[in-house]
């Protein structure tokens, strides 16, 4: 009796395989279920064989290519010593710097630029996120990752979260101690790079969703995402103990200054402006950039490949410059009219693909700044997805990460030359469990969010060194 049913049951395998295979060729029931039901075991798997390494990790580094300690610093210019530029913020993350931070690593540090650590803010468990209702996927501890930060004077971060695997993709603000204890946290979607304007008010871009399909203003017209919701993007403004004071929507704002047709013609549909960076106007700078006025906000929208300025008050959209740039990030007043952006795709191939540009607001003028046909041709300054630099108080210099490489450049932005490099690799025989399961080997590379000027900051006694190796968080 047995022979009999598995002959049986093979012949069914065979037959239900047989089914599926014409039906999909053919498009005929139920073929779409089948697609939409393997769409979705691939994604999955492929999710959840990420999730064997910690987020941002980049790839395994042979130790026989390395140069002396890590991570990897090479200074190849002099740099003056102006005070501001002398220490730098690094964002870290899970796993970095485990000398420092043995548990999961180190979530930010302060150094100067031979490495030498002066600070350090630890991961700690379920620090902030112990749970999150509102977001599906994986969204583990292990998922939570930061990316902008804000430093404080008394040593506090303000840092905005991601998830990987997770939906949505931002999961919220928190403000965490110079010990790396949780203050406050916000759950309101906040992601990317913030910014703390000169009325002590944080800045923050973020998304809720919507169900789809959504009209376009008025229109006809309509987004819709076959995902079934859309994101809709935010700019949150948060007073320091984490109240939500002021929420501005920038497809409002779009929308109801008339760029209905540039919102229709995006390229994402399900995320029709991404909104990856927000930037506001301070008042001693305001009149540098007309048409500006204090308080108001430029603003970084990937999916339109545009920057757009935002009236603080009226939540008008003033001023707009659209396809320059492709899949820009970072956008920054910088000076005499002109606001800088990483324009992560638009850049010569030959130098990798992606540029640091100017753009007049006055007369909508580009310029490349870095690299330029001066330069030789350096196939490392590229970063398909995020990036980020700050400029020096004097904007001589910048720092930029190229995130997806995990490499950092100080750039003298009048020369057109790199002056400093940081290569973000760890060791992870400081942790061996973590190596051993994350298949991480002996040394690896991680994505770099971002890397700070923070001058002298108050909080921080350098005199009050512990064996000369890092301060103690006291």
């Amino acid at each position: 009796m047995y022979p009999v049913l598995i002959v049986a049951a093979m012949a069914l395998a065979v037959l239900f395989y047989s089914f599926g295979f014409v039906s999909t060729k053919m498009g005929l029931f139920p073929s779409t279920y089948l697609d939409d039901a393997w769409r979705a075991a691939r994604a999955y798997k492929e999710a959840w064989e990420e999730s064997r390494t910690p987020p941002a990790f980049v790839s395994n580094v042979d130790a026989s290519s390395l140069e002396g300690s890590v991570p990897v610093i090479r200074s190849l210019g002099e740099t003056p010593s102006d005070g501001q530029s002398d220490l730098i913020l690094m964002q870290g993350g899970w796993y970095r710097l485990t000398s420092h931070c043995p548990d999961y690593g180190c979530l930010a540090w302060i150094m100067d630029r031979d490495g030498e650590i002066l600070h350090t803010w630890p991961i700690k468990e379920n620090v902030p996120w112990e749970r999150l209702e509102n977001v599906g996927g994986f969204a583990t501890f292990e998922n939570i990752y930061p990316t902008g930060l804000q430093l404080l004077d008394n040593g506090d971060l303000i840092v905005a979260y991601h998830g990987r695997n997770t939906f949505p993709f931002g999961i919220g603000l928190a403000r965490i101690d110079r010990n790396g204890d949780l203050v406050w946290r916000s759950d309101r979607g906040v992601h990317h790079w913030i910014d703390l304007g000169d009325d002590g008010l944080i800045y923050a871009p973020a998304h809720r969703l919507l169900d789809s399909p959504i009209r376009i203003g008025e229109t006809n017209n309509m987004l819709r995402c076959e995902d079934g919701r859309i994101y809709e993007d935010l700019v949150l403004v948060y007073d320091l103990d984490g109240n939500v004071l002021e929420e501005i929507s920038i497809h409002d704002a779009m929308v109801d200054s008339g760029y209905v047709g540039l919102v229709r013609n995006t390229v994402e549909p399900c995320d029709p402006l991404h909104l990856n960076h927000v930037e506001v106007l301070d008042a001693d700078r305001a009149d540098e950039f007309p048409p500006a006025k204090a308080g108001d906000l430029l603003v970084s929208l990937l999916s339109l490949d545009a920057v757009a300025l935002i009236d603080r008050d009226t939540h008008a959209v003033t001023w707009v410059d659209v396809g320059k740039t492709i899949a820009q990030h970072n956008a920054l007043f910088y000076e005499n009219g002109k606001i800088i952006v990483f324009d992560n795709q638009g850049g010569n191939y030959r130098h990798g693909g992606s540029r640091i540009v100017t753009i007049d607001m006055g007369t909508g003028a580009l310029d490349t700044i870095y690299p330029t046909d001066d330069v030789p041709p350096d196939d490392r300054f590229y970063s398909s997805r995020a990036g980020h630099f700050v400029l020096s108080d004097d904007n001589q210099k910048l720092l930029m990460s190229l995130t997806m490489d995990g490499i950092v450049f100080e750039i003298d932005l009048e020369a057109g030359r790199i002056l400093w490099e940081y290569d973000n690799i760890f060791d992870m025989t400081q942790n061996p469990e973590t190596a051993e399961n994350g298949n991480l080997g002996d040394f690896a590379r991680f994505q770099t969010g971002g890397a700070y000027y923070v001058g002298q900051p108050a909080f921080l006694d350098i005199a009050r060194r512990a064996g000369n190796d890092y301060v103690k968080n006291e």
